[in-house]
Protein backbone atom coordinates (compact mmCIF):
# COMPACT_ATOMS: atom_id res chain seq x y z
CA UNK A 1 0.00 0.00 0.00
CA UNK A 2 1.41 3.19 -0.69
CA UNK A 3 1.64 6.34 1.46
CA UNK A 4 -0.54 9.76 1.53
CA UNK A 5 -3.08 8.23 -0.67
CA UNK A 6 -1.44 8.83 -4.01
CA UNK A 7 -2.39 6.31 -6.51
CA UNK A 8 0.34 4.48 -8.02
CA UNK A 9 -0.11 2.49 -10.85
CA UNK A 10 1.97 -0.19 -12.58
CA UNK A 11 3.11 -0.54 -16.31
CA UNK A 12 0.04 -3.35 -16.42
CA UNK A 13 -2.48 -1.61 -14.59
CA UNK A 14 -1.96 0.97 -17.02
CA UNK A 15 -1.64 -1.15 -19.90
CA UNK A 16 -5.19 -2.15 -18.42
CA UNK A 17 -6.37 0.92 -18.56
CA UNK A 18 -5.13 1.85 -21.65
CA UNK A 19 -7.08 -1.47 -23.46
CA UNK A 20 -10.45 0.12 -21.54
CA UNK A 21 -9.87 3.41 -22.30
CA UNK A 22 -8.73 4.40 -18.67
CA UNK A 23 -11.36 7.18 -18.88
CA UNK A 24 -13.92 4.67 -18.79
CA UNK A 25 -14.24 0.86 -19.59
CA UNK A 26 -16.71 -0.48 -22.31
CA UNK A 27 -19.52 1.00 -20.53
CA UNK A 28 -18.17 4.47 -19.47
CA UNK A 29 -20.26 7.51 -20.42
CA UNK A 30 -19.32 10.51 -23.31
CA UNK A 31 -19.31 13.96 -22.47
CA UNK A 32 -20.51 15.36 -19.35
CA UNK A 33 -21.28 12.14 -17.18
CA UNK A 34 -17.84 11.13 -18.36
CA UNK A 35 -16.52 14.45 -16.81
CA UNK A 36 -18.63 13.75 -13.61
CA UNK A 37 -17.34 10.54 -12.93
CA UNK A 38 -13.68 12.25 -13.30
CA UNK A 39 -14.08 14.81 -11.13
CA UNK A 40 -15.68 12.24 -8.29
CA UNK A 41 -12.03 10.09 -9.08
CA UNK A 42 -9.96 13.35 -8.26
CA UNK A 43 -12.22 14.29 -5.09
CA UNK A 44 -12.27 10.83 -3.52
CA UNK A 45 -8.41 10.71 -4.41
CA UNK A 46 -7.95 14.07 -2.75
CA UNK A 47 -9.94 12.74 0.61
CA UNK A 48 -7.41 9.55 0.98
CA UNK A 49 -4.65 11.61 0.63
CA UNK A 50 -5.92 14.00 3.01
CA UNK A 51 -6.19 10.77 5.62
CA UNK A 52 -10.10 10.59 5.20
CA UNK A 53 -10.55 7.27 3.58
CA UNK A 54 -14.34 6.72 4.86
CA UNK A 55 -15.14 9.86 2.71
CA UNK A 56 -13.22 8.92 0.10
CA UNK A 57 -15.04 5.09 -0.02
CA UNK A 58 -18.16 7.25 -0.08
CA UNK A 59 -17.10 9.23 -2.99
CA UNK A 60 -15.90 6.15 -4.79
CA UNK A 61 -19.92 4.79 -4.56
CA UNK A 62 -21.11 7.47 -6.43
CA UNK A 63 -18.28 7.07 -8.89
CA UNK A 64 -18.70 3.63 -9.78
CA UNK A 65 -22.70 4.51 -9.62
CA UNK A 66 -21.89 6.95 -12.45
CA UNK A 67 -20.08 4.49 -14.39
CA UNK A 68 -18.37 1.33 -13.05
CA UNK A 69 -16.69 1.13 -16.26
CA UNK A 70 -14.38 3.94 -15.30
CA UNK A 71 -10.97 1.73 -14.67
CA UNK A 72 -9.05 4.45 -12.80
CA UNK A 73 -11.35 3.54 -10.16
CA UNK A 74 -10.45 0.15 -8.92
CA UNK A 75 -6.73 0.80 -7.89
CA UNK A 76 -7.45 3.56 -5.71
CA UNK A 77 -10.67 1.87 -4.43
CA UNK A 78 -8.17 -1.23 -3.62
CA UNK A 79 -5.93 1.27 -1.58
CA UNK A 80 -9.30 2.57 -0.18
CA UNK A 81 -10.10 -0.22 1.19
CA UNK A 82 -7.20 -1.47 1.98
CA UNK A 83 -6.80 1.72 4.59
CA UNK A 84 -10.29 0.82 5.75
CA UNK A 85 -9.54 -3.08 6.74
CA UNK A 86 -11.62 -3.87 4.40
CA UNK A 87 -9.96 -7.04 2.91
CA UNK A 88 -11.89 -9.01 0.72
CA UNK A 89 -13.34 -5.62 -1.51
CA UNK A 90 -9.45 -5.11 -1.84
CA UNK A 91 -8.67 -8.10 -3.27
CA UNK A 92 -11.90 -8.16 -5.63
CA UNK A 93 -10.88 -4.45 -6.74
CA UNK A 94 -7.26 -5.33 -7.20
CA UNK A 95 -8.41 -8.17 -9.43
CA UNK A 96 -10.47 -5.63 -11.26
CA UNK A 97 -7.62 -3.10 -11.62
CA UNK A 98 -5.80 -5.41 -13.43
CA UNK A 99 -8.35 -7.17 -15.55
CA UNK A 100 -11.17 -3.84 -16.11
CA UNK A 101 -12.81 -5.76 -18.87
CA UNK A 102 -13.77 -9.19 -17.28
CA UNK A 103 -17.65 -9.41 -17.06
CA UNK A 104 -17.39 -12.91 -14.32
CA UNK A 105 -15.04 -10.33 -12.03
CA UNK A 106 -17.81 -7.26 -12.35
CA UNK A 107 -20.42 -9.98 -11.40
CA UNK A 108 -18.41 -11.63 -8.53
CA UNK A 109 -17.64 -7.94 -7.02
CA UNK A 110 -21.91 -6.86 -7.87
CA UNK A 111 -22.33 -10.48 -5.72
CA UNK A 112 -20.12 -9.54 -3.08
CA UNK A 113 -21.80 -6.46 -2.19
CA UNK A 114 -25.18 -7.57 -3.08
CA UNK A 115 -24.55 -10.52 0.04
CA UNK A 116 -23.58 -7.76 2.64
CA UNK A 117 -27.00 -6.23 2.04
CA UNK A 118 -25.64 -3.31 0.00
CA UNK A 119 -27.65 -3.21 -3.23
CA UNK A 120 -27.34 -0.14 -4.25
CA UNK A 121 -23.49 -0.50 -4.56
CA UNK A 122 -24.16 -4.20 -6.57
CA UNK A 123 -26.14 -2.91 -9.18
CA UNK A 124 -23.47 -0.89 -10.92
CA UNK A 125 -21.47 -3.81 -10.92
CA UNK A 126 -24.11 -6.53 -12.38
CA UNK A 127 -24.56 -3.26 -14.86
CA UNK A 128 -21.32 -3.52 -15.75
CA UNK A 129 -21.02 -7.30 -16.38
CA UNK A 130 -24.19 -6.94 -18.66
CA UNK A 131 -22.54 -3.92 -20.81
CA UNK A 132 -19.64 -6.33 -21.79
CA UNK A 133 -21.27 -8.46 -23.45
CA UNK A 134 -20.45 -11.79 -22.01
CA UNK A 135 -20.71 -14.58 -24.62
CA UNK A 136 -21.58 -16.98 -21.07
CA UNK A 137 -25.52 -16.87 -21.96
CA UNK A 138 -25.74 -18.43 -17.97
CA UNK A 139 -23.93 -14.82 -16.81
CA UNK A 140 -25.74 -13.06 -18.76
CA UNK A 141 -29.30 -14.13 -17.41
CA UNK A 142 -27.48 -14.45 -13.61
CA UNK A 143 -27.05 -10.91 -14.31
CA UNK A 144 -30.16 -9.87 -15.66
CA UNK A 145 -31.80 -11.85 -12.45
CA UNK A 146 -29.74 -10.15 -9.79
CA UNK A 147 -30.29 -6.68 -11.73
CA UNK A 148 -34.04 -7.39 -10.83
CA UNK A 149 -33.30 -8.66 -7.05
CA UNK A 150 -30.79 -5.64 -6.23
CA UNK A 151 -33.26 -3.25 -7.51
CA UNK A 152 -35.79 -4.52 -5.50
CA UNK A 153 -33.48 -4.53 -2.41
CA UNK A 154 -32.98 -0.66 -3.38
CA UNK A 155 -36.71 0.01 -3.57
CA UNK A 156 -36.60 0.46 -7.35
CA UNK A 157 -39.50 -1.80 -8.00
CA UNK A 158 -40.17 -0.35 -11.99
CA UNK A 159 -36.67 -1.25 -13.17
CA UNK A 160 -36.52 -4.66 -10.65
CA UNK A 161 -39.81 -5.59 -12.86
CA UNK A 162 -38.07 -5.09 -16.07
CA UNK A 163 -35.37 -7.10 -15.37
CA UNK A 164 -37.18 -10.21 -14.03
CA UNK A 165 -40.00 -9.73 -16.57
CA UNK A 166 -37.36 -10.88 -18.97
CA UNK A 167 -36.06 -13.82 -17.26
CA UNK A 168 -40.19 -14.79 -17.31
CA UNK A 169 -40.40 -13.91 -21.27
CA UNK A 170 -37.00 -16.27 -21.97
CA UNK A 171 -38.67 -18.75 -19.67
CA UNK A 172 -35.46 -18.75 -17.48
CA UNK A 173 -37.39 -18.25 -14.65
CA UNK A 174 -37.28 -19.83 -11.33
CA UNK A 175 -39.33 -20.01 -8.13
CA UNK A 176 -37.86 -17.39 -6.90
CA UNK A 177 -37.97 -15.14 -9.28
CA UNK A 178 -41.23 -15.62 -9.73
CA UNK A 179 -41.74 -15.00 -6.17
CA UNK A 180 -39.92 -11.53 -6.34
CA UNK A 181 -41.45 -10.68 -9.15
CA UNK A 182 -45.42 -10.58 -7.90
CA UNK A 183 -44.01 -8.19 -4.64
CA UNK A 184 -42.57 -5.88 -7.09
CA UNK A 185 -45.43 -5.99 -9.25
CA UNK A 186 -47.78 -5.53 -5.94
CA UNK A 187 -45.43 -2.05 -4.82
CA UNK A 188 -46.08 -1.29 -8.14
CA UNK A 189 -49.66 -1.99 -7.84
CA UNK A 190 -50.31 -4.40 -10.62
CA UNK A 191 -52.38 -6.62 -9.01
CA UNK A 192 -53.47 -8.11 -12.23
CA UNK A 193 -50.32 -9.00 -13.53
CA UNK A 194 -48.78 -9.81 -9.95
CA UNK A 195 -51.92 -12.49 -9.94
CA UNK A 196 -50.52 -13.93 -13.13
CA UNK A 197 -47.55 -14.45 -11.93
CA UNK A 198 -48.34 -16.10 -9.06
CA UNK A 199 -50.84 -18.49 -10.75
CA UNK A 200 -47.52 -19.05 -13.12
CA UNK A 201 -45.82 -20.43 -9.42
CA UNK A 202 -48.96 -22.35 -8.51
CA UNK A 203 -48.74 -24.08 -11.84
CA UNK A 204 -45.83 -25.54 -11.21
CA UNK A 205 -46.32 -27.70 -8.25
CA UNK A 206 -45.64 -26.92 -4.41
CA UNK A 207 -42.31 -25.94 -3.62
CA UNK A 208 -40.99 -26.03 -0.37
CA UNK A 209 -42.22 -24.75 3.19
CA UNK A 210 -40.67 -21.52 2.57
CA UNK A 211 -41.80 -20.81 -0.87
CA UNK A 212 -45.12 -21.80 0.05
CA UNK A 213 -45.41 -19.52 3.35
CA UNK A 214 -44.18 -16.70 1.16
CA UNK A 215 -46.79 -17.42 -1.62
CA UNK A 216 -50.07 -17.21 0.32
CA UNK A 217 -48.19 -14.39 2.34
CA UNK A 218 -47.60 -12.07 -1.38
CA UNK A 219 -51.91 -13.53 -2.35
CA UNK A 220 -52.98 -11.92 0.91
CA UNK A 221 -50.92 -8.79 0.85
CA UNK A 222 -52.74 -8.37 -2.55
CA UNK A 223 -55.86 -8.71 -1.17
CA UNK A 224 -54.54 -5.86 1.58
CA UNK A 225 -53.69 -3.76 -1.53
CA UNK A 226 -57.36 -4.46 -3.34
CA UNK A 227 -58.89 -3.26 -0.12
CA UNK A 228 -57.91 0.09 -1.00
CA UNK A 229 -59.37 2.01 -4.41
CA UNK A 230 -57.26 1.63 -7.49
CA UNK A 231 -57.16 5.17 -8.26
CA UNK A 232 -56.35 6.23 -4.80
CA UNK A 233 -52.98 7.38 -3.25
CA UNK A 234 -51.80 5.22 -1.09
CA UNK A 235 -49.46 6.56 1.77
CA UNK A 236 -46.55 5.64 4.16
CA UNK A 237 -49.39 3.92 6.67
CA UNK A 238 -51.60 2.33 3.87
CA UNK A 239 -48.17 0.66 2.29
CA UNK A 240 -46.89 -0.31 5.90
CA UNK A 241 -50.50 -2.08 6.17
CA UNK A 242 -50.52 -3.78 3.19
CA UNK A 243 -46.88 -4.76 3.27
CA UNK A 244 -46.24 -6.04 7.05
CA UNK A 245 -49.95 -5.96 8.67
CA UNK A 246 -48.87 -3.29 10.89
CA UNK A 247 -49.75 0.01 12.57
CA UNK A 248 -48.15 3.16 12.45
CA UNK A 249 -49.13 5.66 14.78
CA UNK A 250 -47.11 8.81 14.03
CA UNK A 251 -45.77 10.90 11.16
CA UNK A 252 -43.53 13.20 10.04
CA UNK A 253 -45.88 16.37 9.10
CA UNK A 254 -44.04 17.20 6.06
CA UNK A 255 -43.79 14.00 3.42
CA UNK A 256 -41.27 15.37 1.17
CA UNK A 257 -38.11 14.67 3.15
CA UNK A 258 -38.87 11.12 3.83
CA UNK A 259 -42.71 10.10 2.75
CA UNK A 260 -43.68 10.49 6.58
CA UNK A 261 -41.09 8.92 8.14
CA UNK A 262 -38.38 10.81 10.44
CA UNK A 263 -35.05 11.04 9.29
CA UNK A 264 -33.31 12.39 12.89
CA UNK A 265 -35.72 13.24 15.92
CA UNK A 266 -34.88 13.97 19.34
CA UNK A 267 -38.20 13.68 20.82
CA UNK A 268 -40.28 15.52 23.38
CA UNK A 269 -42.51 14.31 26.31
CA UNK A 270 -45.05 15.97 24.61
CA UNK A 271 -44.44 13.67 21.78
CA UNK A 272 -44.29 10.47 23.08
CA UNK A 273 -47.74 11.12 25.19
CA UNK A 274 -49.34 11.65 22.22
CA UNK A 275 -48.42 8.38 20.64
CA UNK A 276 -49.25 6.64 23.81
CA UNK A 277 -52.68 7.78 23.84
CA UNK A 278 -53.30 6.65 20.05
CA UNK A 279 -51.86 3.24 20.98
CA UNK A 280 -54.44 2.80 23.84
CA UNK A 281 -57.64 4.06 22.23
CA UNK A 282 -56.29 1.58 19.32
CA UNK A 283 -55.82 -1.34 21.61
CA UNK A 284 -59.46 -0.46 23.25
CA UNK A 285 -61.06 -0.05 19.49
CA UNK A 286 -59.18 -3.83 18.61
CA UNK A 287 -60.59 -5.02 22.39
CA UNK A 288 -57.12 -6.10 23.42
CA UNK A 289 -57.21 -6.64 26.81
CA UNK A 290 -53.62 -5.90 28.18
CA UNK A 291 -52.98 -7.80 31.57
CA UNK A 292 -49.48 -6.50 31.87
CA UNK A 293 -45.93 -4.81 30.44
CA UNK A 294 -42.87 -6.58 29.63
CA UNK A 295 -39.87 -4.63 29.10
CA UNK A 296 -37.49 -5.03 26.61
CA UNK A 297 -34.14 -3.90 27.08
CA UNK A 298 -33.23 -0.90 29.51
CA UNK A 299 -33.50 2.10 27.68
CA UNK A 300 -37.27 1.27 27.79
CA UNK A 301 -37.78 1.31 31.36
CA UNK A 302 -39.38 4.99 31.50
CA UNK A 303 -41.82 4.06 28.28
CA UNK A 304 -42.72 0.84 29.40
CA UNK A 305 -43.81 1.80 33.32
CA UNK A 306 -45.55 5.07 31.67
CA UNK A 307 -47.55 2.44 29.60
CA UNK A 308 -48.28 0.30 32.47
CA UNK A 309 -49.22 2.79 35.01
CA UNK A 310 -51.73 4.19 31.77
CA UNK A 311 -53.12 0.74 31.24
CA UNK A 312 -53.41 0.48 35.04
CA UNK A 313 -51.40 -2.92 35.02
CA UNK A 314 -47.69 -4.22 36.38
CA UNK A 315 -44.12 -3.61 34.65
CA UNK A 316 -41.36 -6.36 34.77
CA UNK A 317 -38.19 -7.05 32.80
CA UNK A 318 -38.73 -9.42 29.80
CA UNK A 319 -36.29 -11.61 31.21
CA UNK A 320 -38.56 -12.49 34.02
CA UNK A 321 -41.53 -13.11 32.31
CA UNK A 322 -41.16 -17.05 32.72
CA UNK A 323 -40.51 -16.82 36.63
CA UNK A 324 -43.26 -13.94 37.49
CA UNK A 325 -46.55 -15.52 35.65
CA UNK A 326 -49.34 -12.96 35.14
CA UNK A 327 -51.71 -12.44 38.01
CA UNK A 328 -54.06 -9.89 36.50
CA UNK A 329 -56.27 -12.65 34.65
CA UNK A 330 -56.96 -13.27 31.02
CA UNK A 331 -55.21 -11.01 28.03
CA UNK A 332 -52.14 -10.25 26.37
CA UNK A 333 -48.57 -9.46 27.22
CA UNK A 334 -47.59 -6.04 25.80
CA UNK A 335 -43.99 -6.40 25.21
CA UNK A 336 -42.54 -2.23 25.17
CA UNK A 337 -39.13 -1.39 23.54
CA UNK A 338 -37.90 2.33 22.44
CA UNK A 339 -36.29 0.96 19.71
CA UNK A 340 -37.15 -1.94 16.95
CA UNK A 341 -33.41 -3.24 17.13
CA UNK A 342 -34.10 -3.99 21.01
CA UNK A 343 -37.04 -6.97 19.61
CA UNK A 344 -33.55 -8.62 17.79
CA UNK A 345 -32.25 -10.71 20.92
CA UNK A 346 -35.67 -12.11 21.60
CA UNK A 347 -36.97 -12.00 18.09
CA UNK A 348 -37.28 -16.26 17.82
CA UNK A 349 -39.58 -16.10 21.08
CA UNK A 350 -41.64 -12.95 19.14
CA UNK A 351 -42.67 -15.06 15.63
CA UNK A 352 -45.38 -16.79 16.92
CA UNK A 353 -48.70 -15.03 16.85
CA UNK A 354 -50.53 -16.91 19.59
CA UNK A 355 -52.60 -14.39 21.33
CA UNK A 356 -50.25 -14.09 24.55
CA UNK A 357 -47.88 -11.27 23.70
CA UNK A 358 -48.62 -7.62 22.03
CA UNK A 359 -45.13 -5.77 20.79
CA UNK A 360 -44.56 -2.14 20.70
CA UNK A 361 -41.89 -0.46 19.08
CA UNK A 362 -41.90 3.40 19.86
CA UNK A 363 -39.20 3.87 16.93
CA UNK A 364 -38.80 1.61 13.96
CA UNK A 365 -35.29 2.19 12.07
CA UNK A 366 -36.77 2.34 8.68
CA UNK A 367 -32.95 1.99 6.64
CA UNK A 368 -32.24 -1.30 7.26
CA UNK A 369 -34.34 -4.71 7.53
CA UNK A 370 -35.00 -5.54 11.33
CA UNK A 371 -35.44 -9.49 12.49
CA UNK A 372 -38.75 -8.78 13.86
CA UNK A 373 -41.93 -6.25 12.92
CA UNK A 374 -43.72 -5.25 16.09
CA UNK A 375 -47.74 -5.23 15.42
CA UNK A 376 -47.60 -1.68 17.14
CA UNK A 377 -44.83 0.77 16.11
CA UNK A 378 -44.79 4.48 17.11
CA UNK A 379 -43.30 6.01 14.02
CA UNK A 380 -40.28 5.17 11.90
CA UNK A 381 -36.64 6.81 12.10
CA UNK A 382 -33.05 6.30 10.96
CA UNK A 383 -32.15 7.46 14.17
CA UNK A 384 -34.43 8.83 17.22
CA UNK A 385 -33.51 9.81 20.67
CA UNK A 386 -36.33 9.40 23.33
CA UNK A 387 -36.48 12.39 25.80
CA UNK A 388 -34.07 10.99 28.81
CA UNK A 389 -31.36 10.03 26.26
CA UNK A 390 -28.33 12.51 25.31
CA UNK A 391 -29.06 14.70 22.87
CA UNK A 392 -28.15 17.60 20.91
CA UNK A 393 -29.76 21.09 21.24
CA UNK A 394 -28.80 24.29 19.64
CA UNK A 395 -28.22 27.26 21.59
CA UNK A 396 -27.91 31.13 21.60
CA UNK A 397 -25.09 32.63 22.47
CA UNK A 398 -24.23 35.64 23.52
CA UNK A 399 -22.97 37.39 20.54
CA UNK A 400 -26.39 36.63 18.78
CA UNK A 401 -24.64 33.57 16.87
CA UNK A 402 -25.99 29.57 17.50
CA UNK A 403 -23.80 26.37 18.38
CA UNK A 404 -24.68 23.28 18.93
CA UNK A 405 -24.58 21.24 22.77
CA UNK A 406 -24.34 18.22 23.32
CA UNK A 407 -26.77 17.04 26.45
CA UNK A 408 -26.28 14.55 28.98
CA UNK A 409 -28.89 11.56 29.42
CA UNK A 410 -31.22 12.24 32.18
CA UNK A 411 -30.13 11.11 34.61
CA UNK A 412 -33.21 10.03 37.51
CA UNK A 413 -34.79 6.96 38.25
CA UNK A 414 -36.55 5.37 35.48
CA UNK A 415 -39.51 5.35 37.44
CA UNK A 416 -39.40 9.23 38.10
CA UNK A 417 -39.43 9.47 34.95
CA UNK A 418 -42.04 7.46 33.82
CA UNK A 419 -44.32 9.23 36.59
CA UNK A 420 -43.72 12.50 34.50
CA UNK A 421 -44.15 10.93 31.23
CA UNK A 422 -47.77 9.27 32.31
CA UNK A 423 -48.26 13.20 33.75
CA UNK A 424 -48.26 14.14 30.47
CA UNK A 425 -50.43 11.55 29.52
CA UNK A 426 -52.98 12.76 31.68
CA UNK A 427 -52.92 16.20 30.38
CA UNK A 428 -53.24 15.12 26.57
CA UNK A 429 -56.77 14.97 25.32
CA UNK A 430 -58.19 12.46 22.31
CA UNK A 431 -58.26 14.77 19.37
CA UNK A 432 -59.98 14.27 15.71
CA UNK A 433 -56.47 13.05 14.26
CA UNK A 434 -56.86 10.07 16.85
CA UNK A 435 -60.14 8.99 16.32
CA UNK A 436 -59.35 9.62 12.58
CA UNK A 437 -56.37 7.00 12.93
CA UNK A 438 -58.79 4.83 15.29
CA UNK A 439 -61.73 5.13 12.27
CA UNK A 440 -59.11 3.79 9.60
CA UNK A 441 -57.42 0.93 11.09
CA UNK A 442 -60.59 -0.60 11.94
CA UNK A 443 -61.55 -0.59 8.94
CA UNK A 444 -58.56 -2.99 7.70
CA UNK A 445 -59.34 -6.58 7.78
CA UNK A 446 -55.69 -8.42 7.93
CA UNK A 447 -54.17 -6.34 10.78
CA UNK A 448 -51.49 -8.32 12.70
CA UNK A 449 -52.63 -6.42 16.19
CA UNK A 450 -55.05 -8.84 17.37
CA UNK A 451 -54.92 -11.32 14.58
CA UNK A 452 -56.37 -14.98 15.66
CA UNK A 453 -55.35 -16.67 12.53
CA UNK A 454 -54.23 -20.04 13.20
CA UNK A 455 -50.41 -20.87 12.65
CA UNK A 456 -49.77 -16.48 12.14
CA UNK A 457 -46.44 -15.67 12.82
CA UNK A 458 -44.99 -12.15 12.78
CA UNK A 459 -42.59 -11.59 10.21
CA UNK A 460 -39.30 -9.65 9.42
CA UNK A 461 -39.59 -6.12 8.68
CA UNK A 462 -38.21 -4.96 5.18
CA UNK A 463 -36.76 -1.96 4.50
CA UNK A 464 -37.28 -1.15 0.44
CA UNK A 465 -40.47 0.04 0.30
CA UNK A 466 -43.12 2.23 -2.28
CA UNK A 467 -42.34 5.36 -0.49
CA UNK A 468 -39.03 6.71 -1.21
CA UNK A 469 -37.29 8.63 1.23
CA UNK A 470 -34.23 10.62 1.68
CA UNK A 471 -31.57 9.68 4.35
CA UNK A 472 -28.26 10.93 6.13
CA UNK A 473 -24.84 8.43 5.89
Amino acid sequence: MTTGGESHRTDEEEEDGAASGDAGGAGAGQGAAAADVSKLFEAARRLFKDGDASAAFVTLKHAFARDAGFARLYPLAAEVADSLGFSPESRLFRRLAKAPRDPYLFFGLGMHFFRQNDAELALPFFRQALTLNPPDEDLVFQAIRHLGYANQGAGRFDEAVVHLEKLVAAERDDRGDLLSLAECLIAERRAARAEEILARLDGRGPGDEEEADRSGELGRMLDRLREFPEDGDLGLREWHYVQHRGVLLDLFQDPRPAGGRFVAVWLTVPMVARVLVAARELLRDRGLAIRRVLRAGERAGPLAGAFAGMLGVSCIRWEERASAPPTEGAGADLVVATHSEDLGPMCEQLYPVDGGLVLYAHCLQWTYDQPVLPELCGLMAQMAKMPWEDRLRVAEESDGGRKVVKLPPDARAAEEIAAGLLAEIGKTEVGDATRELVAAYRARKDLLLGSRRPGDRRRMFFAASPIGGVRFG
